[in-house]
């Protein structure tokens, strides 16, 4: 298991789905996330369609909607900073 330099585990997101107004994110590591989607304005006011349209990219260290030009940050989600994220996900900038 990876660690951040906080002590909390790193973990990139792997599936995602939205279900009514839930968003679920699992993670490498095994832990699932579920998300209300009115916490995310963008998402919020989305078609059921447009949502469903969401991916993990980046190597699992962003949530985009490519229509939407929008997304959720994984290192956000778990509380690492982007910077460990990208380096543990081989994300090259």
């Amino acid at each position: 298991m990876s660690t951040s330099a906080t002590g909390k585990r790193l973990a990139v997101a792997i599936r995602l789905e939205i279900r009514d107004d839930v968003i679920q994110v699992w993670l490498s590591d095994g832990r699932e996330l579920r998300l209300p989607v009115a916490e995310f304005d963008f998402l919020r006011d989305a078609t059921p369609a447009q949502r469903a349209r969401g991916i993990d990219d980046d190597n699992g260290t962003v949530l985009w909607w490519e229509e939407l030009q929008d997304g959720i940050s994984v290192a956000g989600l778990i509380g690492v900073s982007e910077t460990e994220l990208e380096d543990f996900a081989g994300v090259y900038r």
